[in-house]
């Protein structure tokens, strides 16, 4: 637990137990947590620049072996990802701080931990804002928006329309990242989850809900298309500062039945990851007249290294 803190108040279990409690809350909620983890180097690091090798030319096609050949070469590109924090301020009178016995802190703030944690959660789709302006990106805005997802339009009003939305945005991240990668993540709105489950949905003889999940989640399924996850969510619809390119990326969702939307992602450590320079930990504490104010932070982002590895459909209409 990184602290920068001017006094100490309680006891190491204390400070301990509201830092375990925001990462149990982080990986509960499972909207982003999935992502890889990178930590930096340094504490409270603004910035992080992430290194990728270029396709690497390595070696020749020869009858006879010989030196006098081109050497294995590989350039690398770099790009800079801005990190920003989400800020928790626990404020405790000195009357709670004597009755506390044996209690913990992260007990009578759970409440506002389980907040501070979904906020954390909620920056890593759609960056860290402050006072109507964003300080980062999330991940919907570096996403690559996929279009006219049953082949015409995203009116998903057909039977079957459901599955070449979700055939599209496969298809879209290309062959090559999907091959060896592990399966992919499928994030959905629930309304179209509710949509495509619906008992008329009926396709190819079956709901179209079940033909998806053999198609692309089930043992049938082929390693290259696997879906290994698929989480139900409201924090993929787009917001106002959700600069997405492509139709629909940019205004904002209200929900229901006009902006649903999907999230299809790559989640392996070469193509994207979620970079943190702090964890949930104490910043600050200050002894005060009547109360002990806790400043407690998290600074970090997710970064998307590749973003055809990372889909997100424009909005879904369904009449």
């Amino acid at each position: 637990m990184g602290k920068t803190t001017t006094t100490l108040a309680f006891s190491e279990l204390q400070y301990l137990s509201i830092a375990k409690r925001a990462v149990k809350y982080l990986h509960e909620d499972k909207t982003f947590a999935s992502m890889p983890l990178i930590p930096t180097k340094i504490l409270d690091q603004e910035q992080y620049k992430h290194t990728g090798l270029l396709q690497p030319d390595v070696s020749q096609g020869v009858k006879e072996w010989s030196a006098v050949q081109k050497i294995a070469e590989g350039g690398h590109n770099s790009e800079t990802f801005e990190l920003a924090g989400r800020q928790m301020l626990l404020n405790m009178s000195y009357n709670e701080t004597q009755k506390l016995g044996a209690q913990l802190i992260a007990d009578k703030r759970d409440g506002y931990i389980a907040q501070w944690s979904q906020d954390i959660d909620y920056a890593l789709g759609h960056g860290v804002i402050s006072k109507g302006v964003k300080l980062n990106k999330g991940i919907l805005e570096q996403s690559t928006i996929v279009e006219n997802l049953n082949g015409t339009d995203s009116k998903l009003t057909t039977k079957g329309d459901g599955w070449k939305a979700i055939k599209k945005m496969v298809e879209t991240i290309p062959l090559a990242k999907r091959q060896n990668a592990g399966g992919m993540t499928l994030r959905m709105t629930e309304n179209f989850y509710n949509q495509i489950s619906a008992p008329a949905r009926i396709y190819q003889d079956r709901q179209e809900w079940d033909f998806i999940y053999d198609k692309y989640m089930g043992p049938k399924a082929i390693d290259t298309q696997k879906i290994t996850k698929v989480i139900i969510t409201d924090k993929i619809e787009c917001i106002a500062t959700d600069t997405a390119s492509g139709e629909g990326g940019a205004a904002a969702d209200t929900g229901g039945e006009t902006d649903d939307r999907l999230l299809l992602t790559l989640e392996d450590i070469r193509f994207m990851a979620r970079v943190y320079s702090r964890g949930p930990s104490l910043v600050d504490e200050q002894a005060r007249l009547l109360n002990i104010d806790q400043l407690w932070g998290w600074k970090g982002g997710a970064c998307v290294f590749a973003s055809d590895a990372a889909q997100l459909s424009e909005k879904i209409v369904w009449a």
